[in-house]
């Protein structure tokens, strides 16, 4: 309701909302998750899905229980592998915070990456009791421009690693971080911000892109997380010339990861310089934006 400034979710009599579960069995997953024609496989889910009702979430669950059973089973040495991301996407209308956590948090192991954002990290702090992580943007003083990044930077890295000690180590964890800067913004132009990205691997070990973060005019912010992993994943399964082959424990190396993810980073940026839901990037486009990135910064292909 744009008057109102509320977001209103038709979803109990949505075709979504209605759909059959049963049309989404495990042959069904089974037959898409397992394509022996292809190299790899990059299953991603939301958590908008399984919050809008209970027959959209059971097609949910079988996916990520299929993913389980055919992630036990693949070859560590075979070609087509699977890869599974999952995007936490609280969506307050359709559901509390802890509801969504209790269904995700059961599938933590079947994830290669669980992606959340910086308020998912303060509440998942709040709700398991991680004092990093529920104190994030309280215990220390984030300014609001370019000179608040560092302090930002430095307070998602220390949320990152606590709430994977808490999780045990069980998938690796990313995070898209952005920092409005009011300071650079130019008189009548679009809001200005600074976009780099995090992930915190199930080693424990930290990658970021802080050393090449990208400041952007943003001319509508939304869809940024989408093509972040979007750009992301293009990185890691063979778009960076210099992209490794993922390990078979689902644990990328840090140079592997850390140069897809800048692209992810751009995938972003460019997305955001669009009006409207859906990207309309070309592999080209990126392609041509991520070489120019590596130059300014110094880095090869």
């Amino acid at each position: 309701w744009p008057l109102e400034g509320k977001v209103c979710f038709q979803r109990r009599n949505s075709a979504f909302g209605q759909m059959d579960p049963d049309l989404f069995d495990e042959s069904f997953w089974r037959c898409v998750l397992v394509d022996e024609s292809k190299e790899d496989e990059a299953p991603h889910l939301t958590g908008i899905t399984p919050l809008i009702g209970v027959k959209s979430y059971k097609a949910w669950w079988r996916a990520l229980r299929v993913a389980r059973e055919v992630k036990k089973q693949q070859d560590p040495s075979a070609k087509n592998r699977l890869f599974v991301t999952l995007d936490m996407n609280h969506r307050p209308a359709l559901g509390t915070f802890e509801d969504l956590w209790v269904l995700i948090e059961p599938h933590l192991t079947t994830t290669d990456l669980l992606v959340l954002s910086i308020g998912d990290i303060v509440k998942l702090g709040s709700l398991l009791d991680v004092p990093e992580a529920a104190n994030l943007l309280t215990e220390t003083k984030i300014e609001q421009s370019a000179q608040g990044i560092s302090a930002l930077n430095k307070a998602v890295e220390k949320a990152l690693k606590a709430l994977q000690t808490k999780f045990g180590h069980k998938t690796n964890l990313a995070v898209c971080c952005k920092q409005r800067t009011p300071e650079l913004r130019k008189p009548g132009g679009p809001p200005v911000q600074i976009r780099w990205s995090m992930a915190c691997l199930k080693s424990g070990a930290v990658v970021s892109t802080f050393d090449t973060a990208i400041t952007q005019e943003v001319l509508e912010e939304i869809g940024g997380g989408d093509s972040w992993l979007s750009g992301t994943l293009d990185g890691l399964f063979g778009g960076c010339a210099n992209a490794e082959a993922v390990a078979p424990d689902s644990v990328w190396s840090e140079a592997a990861l850390k140069a897809a993810m800048r692209r992810g980073d751009l995938m972003a940026t460019l997305k955001q310089q669009q009006v409207g839901d859906f990207s309309h990037v070309m592999q080209e486009r990126l392609d041509e934006e991520h070489q120019k990135l590596l130059k300014k910064h110094g880095l090869s292909a």
